[in-house]
């Protein structure tokens, strides 16, 4: 009995010995263990760790503006020649920025000092804004730059008040330069990309000088509606100077303003302009139907009843044109443009 006892021992101990050299129980078993360990980092990874406790370079950035050229309503654009001046300690040489806003930009190195860099550009910048206030219009016009190479947490631009400025001699032609200028910071995230680079923007204001518009964009209009409005006061017998009048005075208005609207993009929106031109045509056409009925009651021999429209007409239809063009005024607010542009 005890040598098969001993026997036994020796099958069970060489069948322990085997299934633990077998692979099948040892890749159960290395997995079993493994649900009590913590798996280790891979290198790429915990290198990606480290890089993101490492803070960004920051680069300072001012704007020097030399030249702005005429400001093209059509394509939203206008050239600029100013200075880029760059602050950056640690990464001066890596900087390789573009203008985003740009569609045709040239850049030269003027001076490369330890923490400085200076570039000269000159570029086609694009801006769409709001021209509901027409002939009264302002625009902001912008500078927007990113570094092409480095992330947001990498590196990241700060604006530099002390080197930003506009030159002594700078104007815009056909319009008011505001002194101030807003730079500002963001963060720009691209979803297709999954990353986010440091947006510098940098925004000065224009608008149409307020005479300049009353004298190219209101004061025709208005002398062509007054003429029309003369008809009302002449004879009610004289219907072929009136009716010369009422129309030659609409079409009048018609040619004025396409001529007014040709700098114009197509826009999906009314501007004051517009709305201003659509209430002249209201009147305009109320005339031409007043001179003409007064003229049929007075070949019709109802001179009394003539008599009488063209009097009430000659005080009603001047009045409400004036109420319906103030409430016009009102509601676009065009004088209130630089508050409108700097928001």
């Amino acid at each position: 009995m005890l040598k098969y006892r001993k026997t036994l021992i020796v099958l069970l101990g060489l069948f322990w010995i085997i299934t633990f050299s077998s692979n099948v129980f040892a890749f159960s078993f290395g997995s079993l263990f493994d649900i009590f360990k913590s798996k280790p980092v891979k290198p790429h990874v915990m290198a990606h760790v480290s890089d993101n406790e490492k803070p960004p370079a920051k680069v300072k950035v001012g704007v020097y503006v030399l030249h702005v050229g005429k400001f093209d309503l059509q394509s939203a654009s206008t050239r600029m020649d100013f200075y880029l001046i760059f602050k950056c300690k640690p990464v001066c040489h890596d900087i390789n920025f573009e203008i985003m806003n740009a569609t045709n930009a040239t850049t030269h190195l003027v001076a490369k000092q330890k923490d400085n860099l200076i570039y000269r550009v000159q570029a086609d910048l694009s801006k769409a804004d709001n021209l509901r206030n027409f002939p009264f219009d302002s625009h902001t016009l912008d500078i927007t730059l990113e570094d092409r190479q480095f992330t947001s947490d990498k590196m990241v631009f700060e604006a530099d008040p002390s080197t930003t400025a506009f030159d002594a001699n700078l104007k815009v032609v056909g319009f008011e330069l505001s002194p101030t200028w807003t730079a500002k910071v963001i963060n720009h995230y691209y979803t297709v990309f999954q990353q986010a680079y440091s947006s510098y923007n940098f925004s000065m204001y224009i608008k149409r000088p307020l005479l300049a518009g009353i004298l190219k964009g209101i004061l025709p209009a208005l002398i062509i509606v007054c003429c029309n409005f003369l008809a009302l006061f002449m004879e009610i017998d004289k219907a072929s100077q009136r009716l010369g009048i009422a129309t030659s005075t609409l079409i009048a208005s018609e040619v004025f303003h396409l001529n007014l609207t040709s700098s114009v993009p197509p826009l999906g929106y009314i501007t004051y302009a517009d709305m201003f031109m659509f209430i002249n045509y209201i009147f305009l056409f109320v005339v031409l139907i007043e001179v003409v009925t007064t003229t049929y009651f007075v070949e019709t021999k109802h001179h009394t009843l003539a008599e009488r429209i063209n009097t009430v007409s000659a005080w009603v239809i001047p009045i409400v044109w004036i109420s319906l063009q103030a409430f016009n005024w009102l509601m676009f607010d065009p004088t209130n443009i630089m508050g409108s542009a700097s928001s």
